[in-house]
């Protein structure tokens, strides 16, 4: 999911702001990165983000724990004069 900037204009120059976010979402599409642009100031996308990236987790978790062979640890031994 790569969100397209909001609103494009010119680039003011090499090093401008506009210049780095086109970059950005160059990036993002290129490399098949998620992306979601957020504001901790205004709380804008911020529970999004958080819930894709959680829900992005649990299913590596679930992927992980298919491909995991669980071994018991032995019991403990115990000493001689307990």
């Amino acid at each position: 999911m790569v969100p397209e900037p909001a609103s494009v204009r010119e680039p003011e120059g090499q090093n401008s702001g506009w210049d780095r976010v086109g970059r950005v979402h160059e990036d993002v599409k290129e490399h098949k990165l998620i992306f979601y642009e957020c504001s901790a100031y205004s709380g804008h996308n911020a529970d999004e983000s958080v819930l894709h990236l959680a829900r992005i987790l649990k299913e590596q978790e679930d992927t992980v724990r298919e491909d995991t062979i669980q071994v018991d640890r032995p019991a403990k031994k115990k000493a001689c004069c307990g």
